[in-house]
């Protein structure tokens, strides 16, 4: 019965996405699987990977990496539709790591988009 309730939610059962992390961790050129976050729509399984790759790769290796991991995904996970995976360089993977605001104090100062004299800086993107 907790599983149905789950299901009615949206849920996947836990053994899934740690089948998920295990299919993308042994892809070659992942170094770190970060998350996994998967759910139901209807009849189809969604699925989101973040993978960390040698920051030295270029794009075009990087692309190539996480279009492999994407295909073993589809490949060994049944209802599985259309993964999205997200790369990021070693040792910087995880939504924790691109949270601004509260939680993340290594980044807290530079990234507080508050209005307020003093928080002005330059890191490449606007504000407005």
């Amino acid at each position: 019965s907790k599983s149905v309730f789950s299901r009615l939610l949206d849920g996947v059962e836990p053994e899934v996405p740690d089948e998920a992390r295990n299919v993308a961790a042994v892809t070659d050129g992942v170094r770190e699987v970060a998350e996994v976050r998967m759910r139901w729509l209807w009849h189809k399984m969604l699925a989101e990977a973040n993978i960390a790759l040698d920051p030295g790769l270029s794009v075009v290796a990087g692309h190539d990496i996480a279009e492999d991991v994407h295909h073993q995904l589809l490949h060994n996970l049944k209802y599985l539709c259309n993964p999205t995976v997200h790369v990021d360089p070693g040792g910087l993977a995880g939504e924790e790591e691109h949270r601004h605001g509260l939680g993340n104090t290594d980044r807290q100062d530079e990234h507080d988009h508050a209005e307020e004299p003093g928080n002005e800086h330059d890191h490449g993107h606007s504000h407005n």
